[in-house]
């Protein structure tokens, strides 16, 4: 909580209260986004030069507007332009 943005930007609410055990999930949520960062580390350091440069051009021919980040309509585009059966995963949860 000690971040510049908590401490000089924030806004200065005081009637906002905060329900018991926010920070204890917002640590949760970074420990579990080191530990895919991590795993995805480890992956990607056992692919060979040419199967990063094939998942590369993978990804960005779905990043259709080039920003590094692909949304739930790039996906479900490549997916369609692969004619590829959509999965029964729920993409906008």
């Amino acid at each position: 909580l000690q971040h510049e943005w908590i401490r000089c930007r924030a806004p200065r609410a005081t009637t906002v209260s905060l329900q018991a055990g926010i920070v204890d999930n917002l640590r949760a949520f970074q420990s579990q986004h080191k530990m895919k960062k991590a795993a995805l580390h480890i992956i990607a350091g056992q692919l060979s030069e040419e199967k990063i440069k094939v998942l590369r051009q993978t990804f960005e021919a779905l990043d259709a507007n080039g920003d590094g980040f692909l949304t739930v309509t790039e996906l479900r585009d490549g997916i369609d332009k692969a004619h590829l059966r959509r999965p029964m995963l729920d993409l906008d949860a």
